[in-house]
């Protein structure tokens, strides 16, 4: 029986019904594949850049994926797809922490990714993803405050305490941050390097590659979070800890077990790669009033253009 202050609670899925379920990290995954035709239709087209004109022209070439999850739920049985996204806005409090650890600790300025990229187009694009996932009944679950891997995170937590680990949950995302909730029931499939959903990361076969291709034998996943404070992360304009290379780092972890506490590089630079802890650090309790989860299907809420209604009815 769901605990009533669990936020599963909300969901009209029956998840004592649930063996196995997938959670893609639809920002992850779908920034991903509007890179990819976008680059394909510049080229196609031979222009310069990406207009809100061709924004149906990348749709209808993601269209294959979503016969991609139908195939997902036939042939690796899971019993239910959750789609999980970010909102305007759900990076702000990650900005505002940025901002104060560069000026307590003197950093280069730097811009967190929210207010650097700002892609309209690509918010376009999302907008009609989520309306074909919600036109065929995916379910889609969002935070305003929250980050969308956050909300995965939440999940994750959520399930295995109520349902006590007896849930399988595979995570589709290549987001380093990801693996920090590996466990004994949870799976993460990177579908940039292994394109074989069988190739999937454990909890028993943890190891984390760096920028350089070296791999990390880490004692356990969330270990991965004082990694990217150490080697940073521009994506997320996490600085590397100046004068600290990978293949140090490396050695140093094999020297001490492999336990990253008890390297000189965390010893040296502890209050700095501790301030960065926060913002790598998954949150797992987001309450339900922040959650908004989107389950119902009735294709008369649906409100996208003539064109993109009429190429996904070819799906």
């Amino acid at each position: 029986m769901i605990d009533h202050f669990s936020i599963l609670w909300q969901f009209k899925i029956d998840f004592n019904l649930i063996n196995k379920l997938l959670i893609v990290d639809g920002d992850n995954y779908f920034y991903r594949l509007y890179s990819i035709h976008a680059s394909n239709l510049k080229k196609e087209l031979k222009i310069n850049e990406i207009k809100e004109e061709h924004i149906p022209l990348l749709i209808e070439k993601t269209l294959p994926v979503f016969n991609y999850f139908k195939n997902l739920i036939k042939y690796n049985h899971y019993d239910i797809i959750l789609f999980t996204f970010d909102k305007k806005g759900s990076k702000q409090s990650n900005f505002e922490l940025l901002k104060k650890i560069n000026k307590k600790y003197n950093l280069k300025d730097l811009d967190y990714k929210w207010q650097r990229i700002k892609n309209n187009n690509f918010i376009q694009y999302k907008r009609h993803i989520q309306n074909i996932l919600f036109f065929k009944g995916y379910p889609i679950v969002t935070s305003n405050n929250y980050e969308a891997d956050d909300v995965i995170a939440t999940l994750v937590k959520e399930i295995t305490m109520e349902f006590n680990w007896l849930i399988d949950i595979d995570i589709l995302s290549n987001d380093k941050d990801i693996y920090q909730l590996l466990d004994q029931n949870v799976k993460i499939i990177n579908w940039i390097w292994k394109k074989d959903l069988e190739n999937k990361i454990d909890f028993s076969k943890f190891k984390i590659q760096l920028y350089n291709k070296y791999w990390l034998k880490l004692n356990k996943p969330e270990d991965i979070i004082y990694i990217k404070a150490i080697v940073g992360d521009k994506s997320d304009n996490i600085p590397w800890i100046k004068g600290v290379a990978e293949k140090t780092l490396a050695k140093e972890l094999n020297q001490h077990n492999n336990n990253v506490f008890e390297t000189d590089i965390y010893k040296n630079n502890k209050k700095l790669i501790d301030a960065f802890i926060p913002l790598i650090r998954l949150e797992k309790n987001i309450f339900v009033d922040d959650l908004e989860i989107i389950e119902d299907n009735n294709p008369n809420e649906w409100k996208v253009n003539s064109y993109i209604k009429k190429i996904v009815n070819k799906t």
